[in-house]
């Protein structure tokens, strides 16, 4: 029981160790650009890091696309009311 508990917390602990270890690396998932820290986790980590900066973007230009509609109906109305 204890060897079983002792493995399970071990293999959390290695993959805590891993997310810190590719921090510190920069990131990078393969050998072709000098980076020896080559885990499998980094591809979703990356993937996942691409769709949340494409999520960001996206609310940023949809923000972006009401503020010019608000700045254009209140041009209309400033024109409307003159």
């Amino acid at each position: 029981m204890f060897y079983l508990v002792a493995c399970i917390i071990a293999h959390y602990a290695y993959r805590e160790y891993k997310g810190l270890a590719e921090d510190c690396a920069g990131g990078s998932i393969n050998y072709k650009d000098g980076n020896i820290l080559y885990f499998g986790i980094i591809d979703k980590r990356e993937d996942d890091a691409i769709e949340e900066r494409v999520e960001r973007l996206k609310r940023l230009n949809d923000r972006k696309a009401k503020l010019a509609k608000e700045a254009e109906d209140a041009e209309k109305a400033r024109v409307e009311a003159m």
